[in-house]
């Protein structure tokens, strides 16, 4: 597993699996494309290569069977030509090595706490009003499928899978997510089942 924290979050939705067996290996909320700082970040290429370069120089890369990559999709951030580079790298490595891309999530609010977004808000219909305020970005969902597809990897559709009609945001008196963009443990297990239950998982076997 490689990314930042919305990489961290599709790993400890996966870790307890038995049978996936992940080990993470972060990269900064500045850093996107494998090793490219994003524009208008204050990230420095350095900083950016020097996650990618300790993925690269694992024994675990040289090993494994799989690579998912994940982190906050956004287009117009990205350095894109970055990735058949970060790819060519990792493959002459490891050529067997299938690589999966886990696409955006739904957000909630820009950087708001839960408490935040429901603050001076009733306290019945949450799940409702929480689906009301919430943003699901189709064009960056799109891009990433379609990055997938270009670079021929596996993509996983984060979004369709956690909300199906309805996103779980506050299920059993338990919220879904902490912030505006990352799960609870609750979440995380919300997704995990559905992603389990789904024909995506056999993308891991």
């Amino acid at each position: 597993m490689y990314g930042d924290s919305q990489a961290f979050d599709i790993f400890s939705m996966l870790k307890n699996d038995p049978d996936i067996g992940l080990i993470y290996f972060p990269h900064s909320f500045k850093c996107s494309a494998f090793f490219s700082p994003n524009f208008g970040m204050n990230g420095s290429p350095e900083l950016c290569m020097s996650y990618f370069d300790k993925l690269l120089t694992s024994k675990e890369i040289k090993e494994a069977d799989y690579l998912i990559y994940s982190h906050d999709w956004e287009k117009v951030y990205e350095t894109v030509e970055s990735y058949p580079l970060a790819i060519a790298r990792i493959k002459k490595i490891n050529p067997k090595i299938k690589i999966l891309f886990f696409g955006p999530k739904p957000y909630l609010g820009v950087g708001q706490s839960i408490n935040q977004l429901l603050r001076g808000k009733p306290a019945f219909n949450v799940n409702q009003y929480l689906n009301s305020i919430k943003r699901i970005d189709l064009k960056n969902i799109e891009y990433s499928r379609a990055l997938s597809s270009t670079l021929g990897v596996e993509f996983i559709n984060v979004t369709a899978l956690f909300c199906g009609e309805v996103c779980p945001f506050y299920v059993e008196n338990e919220f879904s997510y902490f912030d505006s963009n990352h799960w609870t443990q609750s979440g995380g297990n919300i997704f995990y089942k559905r992603f389990s239950e789904s024909s995506d998982f056999n993308k891991l076997k």
